[in-house]
């Protein structure tokens, strides 16, 4: 049975669902899903199997499954800005989705691309920087 635990970020509202499948009780984060439209089509550039693979990972983290650091990271860009980087290794490479939750209710996806550094390179950071301050609800 997964842990289940407020993952981020604190005012984030939680809802009890049942899991029919599993039988279980569990915590689903009231997140809605956006995705930028320069997201969309950087992740249709993914194979098939790794886009899958990463929102699996996503759904799994709304319903409240605490994932391994190996599946997702979660970190301060800078002061105010703070991202979830959903990873994916597979035989082509690392693969990563990059999201921010915005007004405590929106995971907002915002970059997508196939990692090819240990770092996230600095090109990557600005590119994350500018989508998130762009965008307005």
């Amino acid at each position: 049975m997964p842990k289940l635990k407020p993952i981020f970020p604190r005012n984030t509202h939680n809802k009890i669902t049942v899991d029919l499948e599993q039988g279980l009780i569990v915590k689903k984060l009231s997140l809605e899903i956006i995705q930028l439209e320069r997201f969309k089509k950087e992740i249709r550039d993914f194979p098939i199997e790794t886009r899958e693979d990463i929102f699996s990972l996503i759904e799994r983290f709304i319903y409240g499954e605490v994932l391994s650091q190996k599946d997702l990271k979660i970190f301060r860009l800078e002061k105010n800005i703070k991202i979830l980087e959903f990873r994916v290794k597979d035989q082509k490479g690392n693969w990563r989705a990059i999201s921010t939750i915005k007004k405590g209710k929106y995971l907002l996806m915002v970059y997508a691309f196939h990692k090819k550094t240990q770092e996230l390179q600095e090109k990557d950071k600005e590119t994350i920087r500018l989508r998130i301050r762009n965008f307005n609800l």
